[in-house]
């Protein structure tokens, strides 16, 4: 544990380190962490009121009734609402913002990222915080695997997964589901990890990750309440990686594993996994 906490600690200075020197090279005021703010909480306020499953119902549940067909899928569609509109308010939003403000999406979490040294960077010392690459996030999936696998296992994540309570109906549903809940994680970790973290580092470093961790950890507050404990840690370690790596697409893989593991689980658990023959529902 407390190598652990070395090596985040030696990624967290080298963050500081490259914060305070864009900060000197920047004249005038910089104002882009507090637009960045009061903009994720505009984000979030709106979702919270306007963007659940019910919000669809509730605008648009008398005319899918109207419909036999269309009857059948109002939950599904409601589901689907729901990741669109975290799409839209998650990342076209933040994407418009920093068009706006004229910063390059890729230097907030959207490139493939690197750590290696380039020309007008020399090889890293001993004391330089170690590379992250694809085989860090593997290992730090296989390392939460066996937690999430005995998690499945209780009451709690059994009556909350998967969010499309209908999910195992057929698999038709089931597989344009998954697709649909794998990008809504995209949207969620370029929200907080690319926009917000990124959008922040510069003006508070690695201090940055604790204050993007608070939003991100609250979002969570639907959920059961070990899985919202467990973001706090996640919201660190995966932001650290993102900072490190200057990329989400890792966390993106990570976070899209571990759902699509947490479905399947509960699934298999309940004989609620669909058969070939569903996959034309009537």
């Amino acid at each position: 544990m407390q190598r652990l906490f070395g090596l985040l600690r030696r990624i967290w200075d080298d963050i500081d380190e490259q914060a305070a020197a864009e900060r000197e090279r920047l004249s005038g005021r910089d104002s882009r962490a507090a637009q960045i703010l009061v903009l994720c909480a505009v984000v979030l306020t709106l979702l919270y009121f306007f963007g659940a499953p019910q919000d669809c119902q509730a605008a648009f549940g008398a005319a899918l009734s109207k419909s036999a067909r269309l009857s059948r899928y109002k939950d599904f569609i409601s589901h689907s609402y729901w990741c669109f509109l975290r799409m839209l308010m998650m990342t076209v939003v933040p994407l418009c913002h920093l068009r706006w403000l004229g910063e390059r999406p890729s230097d907030f979490g959207l490139s493939l990222g690197t750590t290696a040294p380039t020309a007008d960077k020399p090889p890293a010392s001993a004391d330089a915080p170690p590379r992250i690459t694809l085989r860090t996030y593997l290992l730090s999936l296989l390392l939460i695997l066996p937690v999430l696998l005995l998690a499945s296992f209780t009451p709690a994540f059994g009556r909350t997964y998967p969010l499309y309570l209908l999910a195992g109906r057929s698999l038709f549903e089931l597989v344009l589901w998954e697709i649909e809940y794998a990008s809504m994680f995209f949207a969620l970790e370029f929200f907080f990890r690319g926009y917000l973290l990124f959008g922040l580092r510069r003006a508070f470093g690695s201090q940055a990750l604790f204050i993007a961790m608070v939003p991100y950890c609250m979002w969570h507050f639907t959920k059961p309440w070990t899985e919202a404990l467990g973001s706090i840690v996640a919201g660190i370690v995966l932001g650290t990686l993102a900072l490190a790596s200057r990329s989400i697409w890792g966390g993106v893989l990570v976070h899209v594993a571990v759902a699509w593991t947490m479905d399947f689980s509960v699934l298999l658990q309940k004989h609620a996994l669909p058969g070939a023959s569903k996959l034309f529902p009537p």
